[in-house]
């Protein structure tokens, strides 16, 4: 069973005010749960205040979740991939290596997880090489993968689409949930979830999980 929450402190959007008390709301269930959680974490885009919240978190797995997730960037087309030079063309593997040699570096203070999320689940052959050669272990996906990739010795996790979004909609399939299925949420649209509603369903997917498995 994965729970993965992407997007920590945020993808592309502005960081939102007073963010650790409104993501501590959101992981909070989970930390009184005492389910262990992967939480994608952007590192060109944390502070030091951010290692001090994470490192407050007893069954958090941090996870590197690509770079600066293209933060930076205004404007998209089609191709998010971080990992990729302005003619649209994939790092070479050696310099996908050094950054995240660097993402570790950022992050070394958590206890850093070996699975790598990708952001926008955006995957390409010489990503996979790198990772495989900074030793990280598993890698997660989107909802569909492509068929002429080679994972090498890394372990795939893929969601299903029916458990991948917000809280809202994977609770209309929690009673499908089994302990081989993989949960992907991401932070800030948890944070407008709960806002928006006083049924949130976080809590009830929790539940679920805890009473049938």
């Amino acid at each position: 069973m994965i729970i993965r929450i992407d997007d920590y402190p945020t993808g592309v959007k502005p960081i939102v005010d007073d963010r650790f008390n409104k993501f501590m709301d959101i992981l909070k269930p989970l930390e009184e749960s005492k389910l262990p959680y992967h939480l994608g974490i952007v590192p060109m885009l944390i502070t030091k205040d951010d290692i001090s919240f994470l490192k407050e978190l007893k069954y958090c797995r941090p996870c590197i979740h690509g770079y600066d997730h293209n933060y930076f960037i205004w404007y998209y087309n089609e191709n998010r991939e971080e990992f990729r030079n302005a003619f649209g063309l994939p790092f070479k593997k050696e310099k996908i290596k050094q950054i995240l040699k660097e993402c570790k570096e950022r992050l070394k203070e958590t206890n850093l997880s070996k699975m790598y999320i990708p952001s926008f689940n955006k995957i390409h052959q010489n990503l996979i090489d790198a990772l495989c050669e900074v030793n990280f272990k598993s890698i997660t996906t989107g909802v569909t993968v492509k068929e002429n990739l080679d994972f090498k010795n890394l372990i795939v996790h893929t969601p299903k689409n029916i458990f991948y979004g917000t809280s809202t909609f994977i609770n209309n399939n929690i009673h499908k949930f089994e302990k081989d299925d993989h949960i992907c949420l991401h932070l800030t649209w948890e944070v407008k979830e709960k806002n928006k509603s006083s049924d949130w369903k976080l809590p009830q997917i929790i539940n679920h999980i805890k009473e049938t498995l």
